[in-house]
């Protein structure tokens, strides 16, 4: 996963987040509960994780249209 672009839509508690951050890949984190990205936020920056969140309805994610992922 190294070098690689990852979205995680509808990233609940950040597991998968945290997951794929650790095996070095470049991770966007998208929920629409405003709570889980704040929680998500919190703990990567207490981590000093580079992560961006979004609060977005996954099945839309209009902030990223035009980003590219692999």
């Amino acid at each position: 996963m190294k070098g690689k672009k990852v979205c995680v839509p509808s990233c609940g508690d950040s597991v998968a987040v945290f997951g794929f951050q650790a095996l070095g890949a470049k991770v966007t984190a998208a929920d629409i509960s405003w709570k889980q990205v704040e929680n998500g936020r919190k703990i990567a920056e207490q981590r000093g994780l580079d992560i961006t969140y979004y609060c977005s309805d996954s099945m839309k994610l209009e902030e990223l249209a035009d980003e590219t992922f692999d």
